[in-house]
């Protein structure tokens, strides 16, 4: 629908930036969603995002919408962050540009400069669920968990629809030790990540979703990397490479965050797996692990 008003506004007034800048958004979310595959969607986002550009250069939007881009989808990262940086300097007070700064941040192992980000997309816009769950990225990242539990729980009374912040959740717990409230929290927001319900013990859960997501997937498009973070938690490592190949294939979306996904701890010391970092453009950053972590509490 977003896509259709877009257009419409475009064919209305041609010469409108922030409609192009619209528009890709429209594009580059559909593909960061999960709702349909980077290689189809991203170059219409990028096309839109550079035309927004040609007819308004100082058009903060457009630089977060080609920030996106180049990160999320080239895997650039330096021009993604001057796009992102050109974007704050334009309006220091646009929150979106900081949350995403800091998320790509985040994503690519630079967590002393995802925190102080995400913290300001939060005070901009306080009552935003995804703001709200940034700042409780940068609590945890920051190593106080107990505040970080405390910022999601608030995120998820802002918005109980959105079920990354359960899952975000359910993983502090299994930091925590805490798999009771880590497997309630998955089944209160109807979390559908095998790679946590393993990590939470219930693994018979893990492998039902696992192989629903697997028989889904030859209908519909789904994220190859949480079907991939599934096998690897459950010790399929082959299998586990091989949807990480496709996600690379495809460009998904979260592929940027492989480096650092606690799923995945026990691949790094495998050379297909540091060849697939290398190729993706990341370090082997393994900071944020939950497997380690769980190993080393039995």
């Amino acid at each position: 629908r977003a896509i259709e008003y877009f257009e419409r506004s475009i064919a209305a007034d041609p010469g409108y930036a922030p409609a192009y800048a619209g528009l890709a958004d429209a594009y580059a979310l559909l593909s960061g969603y999960g709702l349909a595959p980077a290689g189809e969607m991203m170059p219409r986002a990028e096309a839109a995002a550079r035309k927004a550009l040609t007819i308004d250069e100082h058009l903060p939007e457009a630089h977060v919408s080609l920030g996106f881009i180049l990160g999320f989808y080239h895997w650039d990262w330096p021009g993604a962050s001057r796009s992102l940086r050109r974007a704050i300097e334009l309006d220091p007070g646009y929150a979106l540009a900081h949350y995403w700064l800091g998320f790509l941040m985040n994503q690519i192992g630079r967590y002393e400069e995802a925190v102080p980000e995400f913290v300001r997309a939060h005070d901009l816009d306080p009552l935003v669920p995804i703001f709200n769950r940034g700042r409780g990225l940068a609590y945890a990242l920051a190593g106080d968990r107990a505040r970080a539990i405390e910022q999601y729980l608030h995120t998820i009374e802002l918005n109980p629809d959105m079920m990354a912040s359960y899952g975000m959740l359910a993983e502090l717990y299994v930091l925590e030790g805490r798999n009771p409230e880590a497997l309630e929290t998955l089944r209160s927001g109807n979390v559908r990540l095998p790679a946590l319900w393993a990590h939470a013990g219930d693994t018979e859960r893990a492998t039902e979703l696992l192989l629903e997501a697997v028989e889904y997937s030859k209908r519909e498009y789904v994220y190859p990397v949480p079907i991939a973070a599934g096998y690897a938690a459950l010790g399929e490592h082959d299998r586990a490479l091989a949807w990480l190949e496709r996600g690379y294939r495809e460009r998904a979306f979260d592929m940027v965050g492989i480096g650092n996904q606690g799923s995945f701890d026990r691949l790094h010391e495998d050379p297909r797996f540091r060849d697939l970092l290398r190729r993706v453009g990341l370090p082997p950053l393994r900071a944020r692990t939950i497997s380690r972590q769980v190993d080393e509490s039995r």
